[in-house]
């Protein structure tokens, strides 16, 4: 992934515009975070699935599963009772930043 593409995606995020869904790219309720991925960054489609957006934007399949499993619900404790909540695109972004080594690559360097 380019760290223009990783920055933009994480202002998206970030920015508030989007609602958050889950189990779809997008619908009318909002988005999932690779939905805000393909919104932030317009590139045309051939088919419109979260395969095809990681495909074209240089995510690995592997950190796609990984950002499901660990941000699409993640563990809360709030007054001793523990269970599984939606996480917020702040707490996605956060994981991407943490991350962003596994999605730019061993080789990237920045560019100013």
């Amino acid at each position: 992934m380019k760290f223009e593409h990783l920055m933009k995606w994480v202002n998206a995020l970030r920015s508030g515009k989007y609602k958050k869904t889950e189990g779809q790219l997008s619908n009318k309720d909002g988005y999932c975070a690779l939905g805000v991925l393909h919104q932030a960054l317009k590139h045309p489609l051939r088919s419109y699935t979260g395969n095809a957006v990681c495909n074209e934007y240089g995510v690995s399949l592997n950190f796609k599963e990984r950002l499901i499993s660990k941000n699409d619900r993640i563990i809360w404790d709030e007054d001793n009772h523990k269970g599984f909540r939606q996480s917020t695109f702040d707490e996605v972004a956060d994981y991407i930043e943490q991350n962003k080594d596994d999605l730019l690559g061993t080789d990237f360097e920045p560019t100013s």
